[in-house]
């Protein structure tokens, strides 16, 4: 069983002040979370976790993220998968970010890792800074 990182909960706590605990106090984040997604670089928290920590904040798969990144409600992106990401969603990241909304990475090397979607499920590809670097 993996484990979750509590340096990071303790900074999720910390930088929410009082009202960690509200039942909305996420209502304006998207967690990405896909069944069978890969993982690199880092332990994953389970859903269970996620949910605790962020309570509120809506999961979302990979065909969902373009929609949901659009939506100005939504300030932060919760990446949960360490170095890995969607490569599907990266010109919707990348919007989103550019247009002010907040990322949170548990773990790893942000966008470095990106994974794609085929007949066999998912597939990570190899390390590289491409994504990264645009940033």
């Amino acid at each position: 069983m993996r484990t979750f990182s509590l340096p990071i909960v303790g900074l999720l706590l910390l930088s929410l002040g009082t009202g960690a605990f509200a039942a909305d106090q996420f209502s304006t984040a998207v967690v990405f979370s896909e069944s069978g997604f890969p993982v690199a670089d880092a332990a994953t928290p389970s859903t269970r976790q996620l949910a605790a920590l962020l309570p509120g904040a809506r999961p979302a798969a990979a065909g969902e993220l373009a929609a949901l990144l659009k939506d100005p409600a939504i300030r932060l992106l919760v990446l949960p998968y360490g170095s890995a990401f969607p490569e599907e969603a990266w010109p919707d990241i990348l919007a989103f970010l550019q247009h002010g909304g907040n990322l949170l990475v548990l773990g790893g090397r942000p966008f470095t890792r990106s994974a794609y979607h085929d007949a066999a499920g998912w597939r990570l590809r190899d390390y590289s800074v491409r994504f990264a670097r645009t940033l």
